[in-house]
């Protein structure tokens, strides 16, 4: 598959899905993998932003409001959809992508409230980004419109990757962690476009089962992938964080 031209426009983006998206442990295993990467001076800075709430807790602020009318506007900012084999597609301006690329570039505010808000925003979609569904197709709205048979009951398949895979394949922090020492990842800059593009080109990976059903092996399968997302987004928050928050 080749790699996607995005190119933003003003316009808002239309058709929004249905508010998924990594459920609290994807996101708080993100949240500690980018905390056991940063350094000491940043993360007495960062503690002191969110003046006295987890970074696990930050992680998940963004779901937890949603209930809340008066965030509203921020629904839309946790996904990007686009038409399948799009090589280049107009993006609305409040989308997973430019969200977070606007807000890791003006995250540190004169104002201490605002500089808190930025981090929990860029703290969730950082995760958000590395679910391959929340850059998924629109014809089925990132996959909220699949159902699949899985362990014995009819799922969404964007809601059996938000948690489902996570639980049932015992996906946990020291795991995804511990997958660094094959990878040795290394993070020198930050590319949320390109970020989105390698999110998406796992989509051949989510898609890939059979008979509407989601078996054994396709649960095996998907367990490497999404640890080494979860890896990723936490090592390239730490990074964002370390440079930015200074």
């Amino acid at each position: 598959m080749r790699k996607l031209l995005l190119i933003i426009t003003i316009f808002q983006f239309a058709n929004p899905i249905p508010g998924y998206s990594w459920g609290k442990e994807a996101h708080e295993i993100v949240a500690k993998i980018a905390f056991h990467f940063l350094d000491d001076s940043t993360k007495n800075r960062l503690l002191n932003y969110l003046d006295g709430m987890s970074i696990e807790k930050a992680s998940t602020w963004m779901d937890e409001i949603r209930s809340d009318m008066k965030y509203n506007y921020m629904k839309p900012w946790h996904f990007l959809a686009f038409d399948k084999n799009t090589e280049e597609e107009v993006l609305g301006e409040r989308n997973v992508v430019t969200v977070l690329n606007e807000t890791i570039f003006s995250m540190k505010d004169s104002s201490k409230e605002k500089t808190k808000q930025n981090l929990l925003i860029v703290i969730h979609l950082i995760g958000d980004l590395h679910q391959p569904m929340h850059v998924g197709y629109n014809d089925d709205k990132g996959g909220n419109t699949i159902r699949l048979k899985y362990k014995g009951s009819t799922k969404i398949l964007h809601a059996i990757w938000d948690g489902d895979l996570i639980r049932d394949g015992n996906i946990i922090y020291e795991s995804c962690l511990a997958l660094n020492n094959k990878l040795k990842v290394n993070v020198s800059s930050i590319d949320v476009f390109k970020w989105a593009t390698d999110s998406r080109l796992l989509l051949s990976d989510v898609y890939n089962y059979k008979n509407n059903e989601i078996d054994k092996n396709y649960i095996n399968n998907a367990k490497p992938v999404i640890e080494k997302q979860l890896l990723l987004a936490g090592m390239r928050l730490a990074y964002i964080l370390n440079t930015r928050l200074k």
